[in-house]
Parts: C-alpha cells; sequence; structure tokens
C-alpha cells in the first residue's frame, strides 16, 4: 500500500485510488483483529498517500477538461 501510494504521488496518479482502498481494507483487517497491529502505520500512510495521489489525479483531470 504505502509503495502504491508514493508511486501516485511521484509517477502515475491512477495508483492512488488502488492504495487508498488497500489501506482502508488492512486498516478494517486491523481493526477486526484478522492481521498485525504492528501495520497499522505502513497501512495509514499508505492509504494517506493514496488519498492525495488521487486528490491530485482529479485536479489534473479538472484542469484537462479546462484546458479543452
Amino acid at each position: 500500500m504505502l509503495v502504491l501510494g508514493i508511486l501516485s504521488l511521484t509517477i502515475c496518479g491512477i495508483f492512488g485510488p488502488i492504495a487508498w482502498a488497500m489501506g482502508r481494507g488492512e486498516l478494517n483487517r486491523i481493526m477486526a483483529g484478522e492481521a498485525s497491529p504492528q501495520g497499522r502505520g505502513l497501512a495509514n500512510a499508505g492509504m494517506i498517500c493514496g488519498i492525495v495521489g488521487t486528490l491530485v489525479l482529479a485536479l489534473q483531470a479538472v484542469m484537462l477538461v479546462l484546458m479543452l
């Protein structure tokens, strides 16, 4: 998740929603006790990077539409 989140910020924004969804899913598994709580920080960081990447992707799409 963290790698996808970082990639969404640096290379390709399409990874943002994927990182967001995967991070949220992992946090849900941690809260349900199905996954180790030690991964909470990385899952949270990946999800936040995914959210920011998704927002940047949306902003780019709006800018593209306005330029056309």
